[in-house]
Formats: structure tokens, sequence, C-alpha cells
């Protein structure tokens, strides 16, 4: 999975290297990610309560997200 930030990322390096979009498109990929970012932040926290005694913030985050795998 990745956090709705990875995911802009990477559509925005998809128009850089093909050549299209517009700033337009992008900022609606923007709005649409606002969703997917509001849902990852709610399961986060419920996560979190239920498990937080036994991770760290950092723990979920790399264990969810997983930042390092291309």
């Amino acid at each position: 999975m990745k956090t709705a930030m990875q995911e802009l990322i990477d559509e925005m390096n998809e128009m850089l290297i093909e050549g299209n979009g517009s700033i337009y498109v992008l900022k609606e990929q923007a709005r649409r990610l606002l969703k997917n970012e509001k849902e990852q932040i709610g399961r986060a926290y419920q996560e979190g309560l239920l498990d937080g005694l036994n991770h760290t913030p950092k723990d979920y985050y790399n264990e969810t997200f997983k930042p390092n795998e291309k």
C-alpha cells in the first residue's frame, strides 16, 4: 500500500515522463487523493488504538506503507 502522497508523486513522475498533463489535471489528482488520505489516517488511528502498545508510529508506517520498496 502507498500513502496518498506516494501515489501523487508516482502520478507526477508519470506525467513528466510521458510529457502530458497539466497543472489542472494534477490538481484534480491531488483532490482525489485527499479522500484516500482521510481513509488512511482513520485506519491508522483505529489500528493504533488496538496495537499502540506494541509498535511505534514509525514501525506502523514502515510495516504498512513499506516506503523503501519500489
